[in-house]
């Protein structure tokens, strides 16, 4: 696959669902989650490292936590760093988004890191590469930008995710 890499220093993605009532018709104050993601340094020698891209990660997670960013507590907060932050790490933090939003809930995801575009097919589909990703091998082994999309729109829309979306 024969791509240029593009650096990007941070994308954020956040939404808020419209405010749940119970029955009562008091308002339930939301939850706040955050998928962090920060890749300075990657497994395979062919992507170029990165100097502040875990320090960026790791500055947003501690906003978070801080009385101005909320007072997020930890257990809201995945942090992916570096080694840390696989393929299969990455998938796991999304699916654990699914798994405890509910509506009214706000939602970050952050990333700095690598992004690439596959040329290879007619879908020029983009990609965020993972600490493990193989340098021009995507498909398989990258975050693709769409499965993010698809994210939002779950959450978004309150449908329920099937088993086996990805």
């Amino acid at each position: 696959m024969k791509a240029k890499y593009i650096i990007i220093a941070c994308i954020v993605f956040s939404f808020i669902w419209a405010p749940s009532f119970a029955q009562n018709l008091s308002i339930t104050k939301p939850n706040t989650y955050a998928v962090i993601i920060g890749i300075s340094k990657y497994k395979n020698e062919g992507i170029d490292k990165l100097q502040f891209a875990h320090k960026d990660a790791e500055a947003f997670a501690n906003y978070l936590k801080s009385n101005a960013g909320g007072k997020v507590s930890d257990s809201n907060i995945v942090l992916l760093q570096n080694e840390k932050a696989t393929y299969t790490a990455i998938y796991q933090a999304l699916d654990w988004l699914l798994e405890v939003c509910k509506e009214g809930d706000l939602v970050y995801f952050f990333f700095s890191g690598h992004g690439d575009m596959e040329n290879n097919t007619i879908y020029k589909l983009g990609f965020l590469i993972s600490y493990n990703t193989p340098r021009n091998n995507y498909i398989n082994n990258a975050v693709r930008i769409e499965d993010l999309k698809q994210l939002c729109q779950y959450l978004i829309r309150k449908k329920p995710r099937p088993k086996s979306s990805w």
